[in-house]
């Protein structure tokens, strides 16, 4: 596995986040599935790190998502308070981007590589949905569950785990946990899990 990154120069106070790092997945049409469902949960994947995803599209068939650096961003993070350095962030990405792969396919070949591209508008945009998690929430949100195998749950948890790592776990982080996990069960494995929380709707959880 091949993978780099490449930073841009700062932008002018003022103007929209700068793009601080993009990077290209080789062909990535495995993420393009119905809705563009595996690609979305690879963006919600990234959302406990200290970055924005500013554009997301294609070059033939690679994937390309650029970056911002979060501490950019009124009201998101503060620049003190980063946890890692924003090229570790990006590092860190990358390696999400693998371990979700290798959840769809535990012998894909994943080649992540800095984009030879002058001008990112040259990338054909992917159609996403704004509210990327909701969106999951048809078709599936009822109280039927299935068996789930041992080992599955386990590659779940793992990737959950990692994914939440970057960042210190706060009030409430639970049922970001669950919610995630409930969507690639589902959406990955094809499988209906109930949450903590749905299986016990008199009890609070935080």
């Amino acid at each position: 596995m091949n993978h780099q990154y490449f930073s841009t120069k700062e932008g002018e106070e003022g103007k929209k986040p700068n793009i601080d790092a993009v990077i290209r997945i080789k062909d990535g049409e495995w993420l393009c599935d119905e809705n563009n469902k595996h690609l979305q949960l690879l963006l919600i994947s990234f959302d406990r790190l200290e970055l924005r995803i500013v554009k997301v599209g294609m070059v033939g068939t690679d994937i390309i998502i650029a970056f911002s650096k979060a501490d950019k961003i009124f009201g998101f993070s503060k620049k003190e308070n980063s946890a890692m350095p924003f090229p570790d962030v990006v590092t860190y990405a990358i390696a999400i981007t693998e371990r979700y792969a290798h959840l769809i396919d535990q012998d894909a070949i994943i080649e992540i590589v800095t984009p030879n591209i002058d001008n990112l508008n040259e990338i054909e945009p992917i159609n996403l949905e704004k509210d990327s998690i909701n969106i999951f929430n048809k078709g599936h949100n009822n109280m039927r569950r299935d068996f789930i195998p041992i080992s599955i749950m386990e590659k779940v948890n793992n990737y959950i785990d990692f994914v939440m790592a970057p960042r210190k776990k706060m009030l409430g982080d639970c049922h970001w946990a669950w919610h995630m996990k409930k969507l690639i069960l589902f959406h990955v494995f094809h499988l209906r899990w109930l949450t903590p929380s749905e299986m016990n709707p008199d009890i609070l959880f935080d």
